[in-house]
């Protein structure tokens, strides 16, 4: 008897965040192109990307990322997301780079290989994550010893993005909260990993942390 493939059943958040990207796929990128252009820019000089390297682009969206990447290093990429439309915009990007996978991949549940990245980006995504520290322990998992983990997104320091994120979680939007850089330390150690480097920044309206941490 052929047994059937497992369903993986998302987290109502997540279903959520899907029927929001489904919409906004084919817009995405043009009403946040500065905003865009400003954290991709950032996380691609963080992630300091080499030939060698084997890199995991956790919610990678339409592939902008993987495209700034690839220019400058001939890596590896895996591209995971849990958005069809944002993925379909991926393939379209990236298609013919024998060097590159897309898949559709919820990040709670990474059906990847254990100790395989050298390195391992989350771009504008934790904020959406329901379960942080079981996404942060997937993290550990699929990255080799010492792989590098960057990760650029909103920052709750500021008294007004406590109340936007306040705002976000009252009016019932495709969000789960954003974090402090104090609050983002300690969920990164409690998971395993050491932070080099946390620091906040904004870009306009939006108030924003990077942080490099490395799996001990």
């Amino acid at each position: 008897m052929i047994k059937p493939d497992p369903v993986t059943i998302l987290h109502p958040v997540t279903v959520n965040i899907q029927k929001e990207y489904k919409r906004l796929a084919e817009i995405y990128e043009v009403r946040w192109h500065n905003y865009l252009e400003a954290t991709h820019k950032l996380a691609t000089g963080m992630l300091e990307p080499d030939n060698s390297d084997f890199i995991l682009d956790a919610s990678a969206g339409t592939g902008l990322l993987a495209e700034m990447i690839r220019r400058q290093a001939a890596c590896h990429l895996i591209l995971t997301d849990i958005s069809d439309e944002m993925l379909e915009i991926a393939r379209y990007r990236l298609a013919g780079d024998p060097h590159i996978r897309i898949e559709k991949m919820d990040v709670h549940a990474l059906e990847l290989p254990h100790a395989h990245f050298t390195k391992l980006v989350c771009l504008n995504s934790f904020h959406f994550y329901a379960e942080p520290r079981k996404v942060l322990g997937e993290f550990f998992r699929v990255l080799k010893k010492s792989g590098r983990l960057v990760m650029v997104d909103w920052c709750r320091n500021p008294w007004h993005f406590r109340l936007f994120d306040c705002a976000m979680r009252i009016t019932r939007r495709p969000h789960v909260r954003s974090y402090t850089t104090s609050e983002m330390r300690q969920l990164l150690e409690a998971s395993g990993f050491s932070v080099t480097d946390i620091r906040r920044w904004s870009h306009g309206f939006w108030s924003l942390m990077n942080i490099m941490a490395v799996k001990k």
